[in-house]
């Protein structure tokens, strides 16, 4: 039964942490967006470092078409990505990138390495390391579960209990100390009811 190679092992899918993003948010933070309409922004260059991920620049042009949309060339990968804008109900706008891809609306785009093109996260098949961690014990849980009698929900729970560690409820310092005197602070002291 099954030499090696069987089975249905697919590897660890690769994080968002671990791509090269491109941020709508941080181009519209670095005035990226100040373009007048049918005007060209000088071609730009940009460049980061993402997570000790290594170096990563690209020139890119920004045109905007329209009112609520722009195109962005990216000269590194010789990709055309346009970027389209939502109303907010509290004025201004939103901007969001349009997947090349599945031309799905999105804040970020991610580097894919092996074609060095920028997909969503859907279409990259990318997860958060949060996601990866979260269940990482729920086997361990169900085998200690039916030894102390309990739930897996049960021990779970007292699991992520002890690991935050035992805290105590904050008491006020006059209920802990029977001999506790007020230093009149207040400016209505005696009168008041708080020390």
């Amino acid at each position: 039964m099954g030499g090696a190679g069987s089975g249905n092992f697919r590897g660890a899918k690769r994080t968002v942490q671990d791509c090269h993003t491109l941020a709508c948010s941080w181009l519209l933070k670095n005035h990226f967006f100040d373009v007048d309409v049918k005007l060209k922004k000088e071609r730009s260059t940009l460049s980061w470092s993402d997570n000790g991920n290594g170096f990563y620049y690209t020139h890119l042009d920004l045109q905007r078409t329209s009112l609520i949309e722009m195109r962005l060339f990216l000269y590194t990968s010789g990709q055309l990505v346009y970027l389209i804008a939502t109303p907010m109900h509290f004025g201004g706008l939103r901007w969001w990138f349009k997947c090349p891809q599945c031309f799905r609306r999105c804040a970020k785009l991610h580097l894919d390495e092996d074609r060095n093109k920028f997909y969503c996260r859907k279409c990259l098949d990318l997860t958060y390391k949060s996601c990866l961690e979260s269940h990482t014990f729920d086997s361990v849980f169900s085998e200690i579960a039916p030894r102390m009698g309990k739930t897996k929900l049960e021990v779970a729970q007292m699991f992520s209990r002890a690991k935050r560690g035992h805290k105590e409820q904050w008491i006020r310092k006059r209920d802990r100390r029977p001999d506790y005197k007020s230093r009149g602070i207040c400016p209505m002291y005696p009168d008041c009811n708080h020390d």
